[in-house]
């Protein structure tokens, strides 16, 4: 909704589909598929969140950037908001990536000679 309004305000169209917009659909086709397949464990969807969130983290980082180059500082006030919160999703998700992979990585390791 924060994207809706901001633009309503603007005097743009929220429904509009951009160019850009029309990327982001096809690049997140990818991510839908990835988590879809039946190959994909656990440990892979959860990289495969955290890439999301990534992605989200960065479009909110330069909504506000964007917004405030603009002169809009209280729209950008708003995105910043939503980065914020965000914000803890990417850490949680790569502490969860880590320790799986961490945790496959001990089957690396050369047996101890006994």
């Amino acid at each position: 909704m924060i994207v809706v309004e901001a633009l309503r305000s603007l005097g743009a169209d929220p429904t509009a589909q951009t160019p850009c917009a029309d990327l982001v659909g096809v690049e997140s086709l990818g991510l839908v598929q990835a988590m879809n397949d039946p190959r994909t464990s656990v440990q892979q969807g959860l990289h495969v969140m955290l890439d999301a969130e990534l992605l989200d983290n960065a479009g909110w980082d330069l909504l506000a950037r964007l917004a405030r180059a603009a002169g809009h500082d209280e729209i950008a006030e708003g995105f910043d908001d939503a980065l914020r919160q965000e914000a803890v999703h990417p850490a949680q998700l790569r502490s969860w990536v880590e320790l799986m992979t961490l945790g496959d990585s001990s089957m690396l390791r050369p047996a101890a000679p006994h």
